[in-house]
């Protein structure tokens, strides 16, 4: 079984080729520094930065919550802004390096991909915003396991198909966007 390379894609609106892992990597730092700027900031403003009693988390165990890491209000911040991707097709991340999840061909990919694609590549944020919900220690598991499992799997970009496992799996491909006139 082999993997064909990918193929440069060419129609009247969109001209460009999968991104490999190196940009990719530079629009998940770019998003990581604004999410903890945004969630620090929250955190502060609404006493939300250390008060388990504050969280809606104070039910769980110590373990718990310190694998969430985040309270309600944090985990909310973090799932909107991860379902900015899934709504637009970029994160500002990628927007900022001018990149774009479309699917394998190179169209643009329908919003139910990118959602359920949101949902499998940022399936740690996901559970913690319904640990935070519902005080279910299961989900933590589910979001630890799954996260370790996407986080693996974003290595596969590497690959000659530049497609990480949560493209794989919703048949979606990164690509560059062509620069503005």
């Amino acid at each position: 079984m082999s993997i064909d390379p990918p193929e440069e894609i060419h129609t009247p609106e969109y001209s460009a080729e999968r991104t490999g892992f190196g940009r990719r990597l530079g629009a998940f730092a770019i998003d990581i520094v604004i999410v903890s700027i945004l969630t620090s900031v929250a955190g502060l403003a609404t006493g939300d930065a250390n008060s388990p009693e504050s969280t809606g988390l104070h039910n769980l165990s110590d373990l718990t919550r310190l694998m969430a890491g985040v309270g309600l209000f944090a985990a909310t911040l973090q799932f909107l802004y991860s379902l900015i991707e899934g709504v637009t097709g970029a994160s500002p991340g990628k927007m900022i390096l001018r990149i774009q999840i479309r699917d394998v061909g190179g169209a643009q990919a329908a919003i139910g991909t990118l959602i359920l694609r949101m949902a499998v590549k940022h399936v740690k944020v996901v559970a913690t915003f319904l640990v935070a919900l519902t005080g279910s220690q299961m989900l933590t598991v589910v979001g630890l396991a799954g996260g370790l499992i996407v986080f693996f799997g974003c290595f596969l970009a590497l690959g000659a198909a530049r497609q990480a496992l949560h493209d794989k799996m919703v048949q979606t491909a990164v690509f560059s966007t062509p620069a503005r006139a």
